[in-house]
């Protein structure tokens, strides 16, 4: 039987989908239009870390379960393949059409664009123009993040420290670093994009797996649909809230109420075998959000620069040419992405180290199709 707390590792969960779908929206909509919703972008951010954190714990908690450690090998590799691909593709279109086009005259920064992008490190606050690549210090908090989560979870694991307690410490502890950072510093917008003014939300998100079974009987059945509702309602009124990177009740209360209302709505999400009819054009988005996520800035940077068109006409023609581009990434370089992550799972079958790949739950699927591939 399909555990309902997790993604199928054959597939994918529709309700999360949805979540992703919203996130991205979000996203796409302050991109568009600018400081009318500046908000929506640090909501839609947000819900991403959130979920991520519940996700990627609960890949790892599963690892610990049955071999006492993470997956090291299959974790990175995993993550490389899933993230890279995509992510090369975007920063090369960018560098070619700033060298040939120069249209937001980035061209002079561009070497050290592309070295800050490809090596995640654009939430540092380094002097250096990201243009139309800014908005990838999101990527760069969430990786610098999963280069020691891991890490301290087996480290927890090994001193008798339960996975939750870790999360929620992680989560108090990078709260109260962010608070200090933005009375210490003066200035709100400095700690934008830093590491440990989101990665509570990662941790938030931890926390809510690693507490599941205590939040199922907190979120009864009767109570669930209420609650996903509730953290909605709240969601869009903090995206519609006149607030931004430069108020301090952003870095105050939105890493925490962003992701406590986030979980509410996964874990109501979560259990749908699919999506609702209405949740259809949120799903598709949802499911190349990834994508939809790394075009949307540039094109509508781009399409605004050549055109001068602005406002709602430039929310649909950007929306638009990001869910093409989006979809084309998706059944390329994702879907080689995707083949290579199912060789490796093969090679590391047919080589002996299935241990090394395969957590037992809801791992016969894979395992089965692993199996196949190594075989022929």
């Amino acid at each position: 039987m399909m555990n309902i707390n997790t993604v199928p590792i054959g597939g994918r969960n529709q309700g999360l989908d949805v979540i992703r779908g919203i996130a991205v929206g979000l996203v796409m909509v302050r991109h568009a239009l600018g400081d009318m919703f500046s908000a929506a972008g640090i909501v839609g951010v947000t819900i991403f870390f959130a979920l991520s954190g519940y996700l990627i714990t609960g890949l790892l908690i599963r690892d610990v379960e049955d071999v006492e450690r993470p997956r090291w090998k299959r974790f990175y590799v995993h993550r490389f393949l899933r993230l890279v691909p995509a992510l090369v593709l975007l920063v090369l279109v960018y560098a070619l059409v700033e060298a040939a086009w120069n249209p937001l005259g980035q061209r002079s920064e561009l070497p050290l664009t592309v070295i800050v992008a490809l090596t995640y490190t654009s939430d540092l606050n380094l002097p250096v123009e990201m243009g139309a690549l800014t908005h990838l210090w999101t990527l760069a908090v969430e990786e610098q993040f999963y280069l020691v989560w891991p890490a301290l979870i087996f480290l927890a694991v090994r001193r008798r420290i339960t996975p939750g307690r870790l999360a929620v410490t992680t989560a108090v502890v990078l709260t109260t670093v962010c608070w200090v950072s933005l009375i210490a510093v003066g200035r709100p917008e400095a700690i934008y994009t830093l590491p440990t003014t989101w990665a509570s939300s990662m941790a938030v998100g931890a926390a809510a797996y690693c507490y599941r079974s205590r939040l199922d009987a907190l979120l009864r059945t009767g109570l669930r649909p209420w609650g996903a509702a509730v953290g909605l309602a709240a969601l869009v009124a903090m995206a519609l809230a006149p607030v931004g990177k430069d108020s301090a009740l952003t870095y105050l209360l939105y890493p925490t109420l962003v992701s406590v209302c986030t979980v509410l709505m996964i874990w109501e999400a979560r259990r749908w075998p699919t999506a609702p009819k209405v949740a259809v054009p949120l799903l598709g988005l949802g499911t190349i959000s990834y994508a939809a996520y790394l075009w949307n800035w540039p094109l509508v940077s781009w399409i605004g620069a050549s055109s001068g068109i602005h406002g709602r006409e430039l929310l649909v023609v950007s929306a638009v040419a990001t869910v093409l581009v989006a979809t084309v990434s998706w059944f390329t370089v994702e879907a080689l992405g995707r083949h290579l992550r199912t060789r490796f799972d093969a090679s590391q079958f047919a080589t002996g180290h299935a241990d090394d790949v395969f957590s037992s739950e809801d791992a016969a699927p894979v395992r089965d199709r692993a199996r196949e591939t190594a075989l022929r």
